[in-house]
């Protein structure tokens, strides 16, 4: 699957500020998952929001018909406006799995909050229950062996791995991992 190019996503990701194309270069990987479904997707959750919410808000765009959960520890990261809401959630498995139980399933979920990899495999257990059918996982930026990640994936589930846009001064570079439920 190519993963390289300037997409309407990473155009949307530069309108908003957001760092999904440059430099991490996720918003190819996105678009081609999710732009043929762009009209059919209705719910979307984004562990993470970040000052100014600007990847809610690209998501928002991208996707006219769906709502959007922004979920952050930091109360002063919120944006409700819209077609967007958000909750303050710590990235640990009870929290996020009692707010998805109160929210209902998503169609796409994306986990960029803390980065660490135990956060990031909580927040994967914790919410691939709530994937529906065809639903599609992304957990952006890990910085450890992915398989540390993806031996917590349940069957029924299949995965794929793709190299980011950043390299570190080690030489080591991280990954994003789709989750995709059958």
């Amino acid at each position: 699957m190519e993963t390289s190019g300037v997409t309407p996503l990473c155009e949307l990701a530069k309108k908003y500020g957001t760092d999904k194309c440059v430099p991490h270069n996720y918003t190819p990987i996105y678009y081609q998952y999710l732009a043929g479904r762009i009209e059919n997707i209705r719910r979307v959750m984004e562990i993470g929001i970040a000052h100014g919410a600007k990847s809610l808000r690209m998501w928002e765009e991208f996707f006219p018909n769906a709502q959007i959960i922004g979920v952050d520890i930091d109360k002063r990261m919120q944006l409700n406006k819209g077609r967007v809401r958000s909750f303050v959630c710590d990235q640990t498995r009870d929290e996020l799995r009692r707010l998805a139980e109160k929210e209902g399933n998503f169609d796409v979920i994306v986990e960029d909050g803390s980065h660490n990899h135990n956060h990031q495999i909580a927040a994967m257990k914790s919410l691939l229950p709530f994937l529906e059918p065809g639903g599609i996982y992304f957990c952006e930026d890990i910085w450890v062996d992915v398989q540390s990640i993806a031996r917590n994936i349940p069957s029924g589930f299949t995965y794929r791995v793709y190299p980011s846009g950043r390299k570190y001064t080690d030489g080591k570079r991280e990954h994003m991992m789709s989750v995709y439920r059958a």
